[in-house]
């Protein structure tokens, strides 16, 4: 009776594929009314390997897949980090959705998976604000780059998707540094010593978004 119970249960409340695949819709067409923003920025890297200081910048995107960060100052940045926010993510694939779980009573967790098997995205999972239809974290496995974890804050852009901090959290696996990253590569870490390239890279990067000095909407609904 139980078990009969639970079932009835999971499927008046569990998203029906349809449901998950027009959820992610609905974020696609979401994300798509942001043409191209800039904006000042700082960036925090927490990663044990490397102590770099907060390096400030500016971030310009042209989604679904342009992005460039100028800085004076070293730093270090996943180059599919900028391109896993939801904002580009779903702007440059399509995907077969799926619901995971209900993390709260108000967050729906989907898993992703991409039409198309040849890109650098295997599998993603992607936790949405049901309340107002706003991704709040994405998790991405990547093809040859290991996996990144995304959590976003919003502000007053929320409801273009456009946050006001991006905590990354990454896990690269050993690759030569100037593949793996942009910017200028720290020949030592504080303490001297050359980072190791044979060592994975885990820990956190810390993205705020200080001014949001342009931002270009569309005008039409994408397809």
């Amino acid at each position: 009776m139980a078990l009969a119970f639970l079932f009835l249960f999971l499927c008046r409340h569990a998203l029906s594929a349809g449901d998950a695949s027009g959820l992610v819709e609905q974020l696609r067409q979401k994300a798509a009314r942001v043409r191209s923003f800039t904006a000042d920025v700082t960036v925090d890297v927490a990663i044990p390997s490397f102590r770099v200081p907060q390096a400030r910048g500016t971030l310009t995107a042209h989604p679904p897949d342009s992005v460039s960060f100028r800085s004076e100052q070293l730093t270090f940045i996943p180059k599919n980090g900028w391109q896993l926010n939801p904002l580009m993510l779903l702007q440059r694939e399509h995907y077969i959705a799926i619901e995971d779980s209900r993390p709260t009573p108000s967050t729906v967790l989907l898993r992703l998976f991409p039409r198309s098997d040849t890109g650098e995205i295997i599998a993603a999972k992607m936790t949405i604000d049901l309340r107002d239809t706003t991704p709040v974290r994405t998790e991405i496995t990547m093809r040859n780059a290991g996996s990144i974890a995304l959590d976003f804050q919003y502000g007053v852009h929320r409801s273009l998707l456009l946050p006001d901090r991006i905590i990354m959290h990454v896990n690269i696996p050993a690759t030569p540094l100037p593949k793996a990253f942009t910017g200028d590569i720290a020949p030592t870490t504080s303490n001297g010593v050359k980072p190791k390239q044979n060592e994975p890279l885990k820990g956190t990067i810390t993205v705020t978004f200080v001014r949001y000095t342009s931002i270009e909407r569309r005008n039409f609904t994408l397809r």
